[in-house]
């Protein structure tokens, strides 16, 4: 079930005094029933802890669910504490009496591992890439149990499995999850993984990564005699000073990591071009995709994974992919070929918010942000004409995040849609505010009303913050407003985040008043499917 619980009076305890932050959360957890979170130490492991990027005294710890000591794939909670260590917020997802739910079968000897990999690429040479027989390899193989319906807001069966990671050397945009049923041994779900030192630091390979010496490495002498090099090399470096210009966030995984790219991506198999994908290690691009928009998406992609890390599946998935075309677009409005403002969102009267309209390979672009229907995605939640609410695409990934780059659009640059009417906030602030989201408040099954209700609980936090700017890292002068965040309302009421799209099980959302009593609001209760080739591989 996801939960956005905010308290009313901060929640403190004798763990936070003493600094043991995990205790001091599962005391929270102990004190507060309403998760149905029965035992915390047992129920609950910690995998993350960082500060939060605006307000460094502050920290947020990341919990991920299990039982007995079994990970539920995608379940996750974040407590947030300020500066005393006292609890403000939780967000995320648990679901409930799993382990009286599942006390039989987790008693059982599950299939042994060896069998289950054995499952998993027979099951991938058949469903995933026909055709291919050899260089298949399950890199990682690990009990897990398996929500139905967790990303996309319905009830469902859960299912005791071993989650299989399957990659292929001769098809390097396949790297699959794979969920093998612990006890039948038969496949119940897949989903893929690809979507498709101090300062900087870069590597670029031509064509194949790891054969051979690497094309560049940082430092060497820049231009290249390549432009499609140079072209993915300064975006790495213009997407990097953004996060850490804004967020003090150094490279994807606020660590300083290496930022590869392969460009010209060798096609052995005729099976992968045009694309450009993250693989979870670096970015690969086909000949002509070097584009500002597209290797500043596929990052987009990697900073999720190391953030908020949204499943690749149904509306998870929706928000995974319009998170990346966000951070995509706005890297090309603040460092690359910046466009005017649209006069309105008719089709085709601009190239400002349109994703990949200067790649050759996709004349006239993938997706259009400002109006998702002019190709073919929906621009709110219940749009029937455009919503797609099928199992093709991960559950129409790359078409319903639309609605967020609806969101998005209408807020940094204003418009009317559905009887309300934006005020746009430009891209500072609006950048600030959903990476924000992103990075502080979602989890990996976020659905659409938990994405409206982490980007107005980061916009009131940062009312009054002086915004660092993305291009330059400077204070810009720029401090978001009441207004601002009357601005967020307004783009949340037009694209009608609060209602789940294809008729999902609404989420609870669950807060204290003053006496500390809870109480929860239920939510009130979608794409023709278009197979565009950017991040969607050729299969078979």
């Amino acid at each position: 079930m996801p939960y956005h619980f905010k308290l009313a009076t901060p929640f403190a305890s004798e763990f936070s005094h003493k600094r043991d932050l995990t205790r001091h959360a599962e005391k929270f957890f102990e004190t507060h029933q309403e998760f149905g979170i029965r035992d915390a130490s047992k129920e609950l492991s910690l995998f993350k802890s960082h500060s939060d990027p605006h307000f460094p005294e502050r920290r947020t710890l990341h919990f991920r669910q299990q039982v007995r000591g079994t990970p539920v794939f995608g379940a996750a909670l974040k407590v947030h504490m300020d500066e005393q260590a006292q609890i403000t917020m939780v967000d995320g997802n648990f679901v409930p009496d799993l382990a009286k739910k599942m006390k039989n079968v987790l008693s059982m000897e599950p299939i042994d591992v060896e069998v289950a990999k054995t499952v998993a690429i027979e099951f991938a040479k058949a469903e995933i890439a026909t055709g291919v027989d050899e260089s298949w390899q399950v890199i990682s193989a690990n009990l897990s149990i398996y929500r139905e319906g967790l990303f996309n807001g319905r009830p469902g069966d859960n299912h005791f499995t071993w989650l299989c990671i399957v990659v292929n050397s001769e098809r390097p945009n396949v790297k699959e999850q794979i969920f093998v049923e612990a006890i039948s041994g038969k496949v119940i779900k897949n989903i893929p993984l690809i979507h498709n030192v101090q300062g900087i630091n870069r590597q670029a390979w031509n064509g194949v990564y790891n054969q051979g010496s690497p094309f560049w490495n940082e430092g060497d002498s820049f231009p290249t005699s390549s432009s499609e090099a140079n072209f993915g090399l300064i975006a790495a470096k213009n997407i990097y000073d953004m996060f850490i210009n804004a967020f003090n966030y150094r490279s994807y995984d606020n660590q300083n990591a290496r930022m590869i790219y392969v460009f010209d991506l060798v096609d052995v198999t005729n099976t992968i071009c045009p694309n450009a994908f993250w693989d979870g290690r670096k970015i690969n691009a086909c000949n002509g995709l070097a584009r500002e928009d597209i290797i500043g998406h596929e990052w987009g992609h990697a900073y999720d994974e190391h953030t908020a890390n949204l499943v690749y599946q149904d509306q998870s998935g929706a928000l995974n992919e319009a998170l990346a075309d966000i951070v995509g677009e706005t890297l090309q409005q603040l460092f690359g070929n910046s466009s005017p403002v649209r006069p309105d969102r008719s089709c085709f009267n601009g190239n400002r918010w349109i994703i990949g309209d200067e790649a050759p390979a996709f004349p006239g672009g993938l997706r259009d942000m400002y109006n998702p229907n002019c190709l073919g995605q929906p621009s709110h939640t219940q749009d029937a004409q455009f919503a797609y609410c099928g199992d093709q695409d991960n559950g129409g990934v790359h078409t319903n995040s639309g609605v967020a780059n609806q969101f998005y659009s209408l807020l940094v640059d204003g418009g009317s849609l559905n009887s309300q009417t934006v005020q746009g906030i430009g891209f500072f602030k609006g950048f600030h505010i959903v990476m924000r989201a992103m990075m502080v408040h979602m989890t990996p099954s976020s659905d659409f009303p938990a994405f409206g209700t982490a980007v107005l609980n980061s916009c009131n936090e940062l009312q009054g913050v002086n915004l660092r700017s993305p291009v330059d890292g400077t204070l810009s002068g720029q401090t978001i407003s009441a207004a601002d965040c009357q601005s967020v309302v307004a783009a949340s009421l037009a694209t009608r985040l609060a209602e789940t799209i294809c008729h999902a099980f609404p989420p609870t959302y669950c807060a204290l008043d003053a006496n500390d009593t809870v109480f929860c609001d239920k939510i009130s209760n979608s794409l023709r499917y278009k197979l565009d080739r950017f991040e969607y591989f050729k299969r078979g």
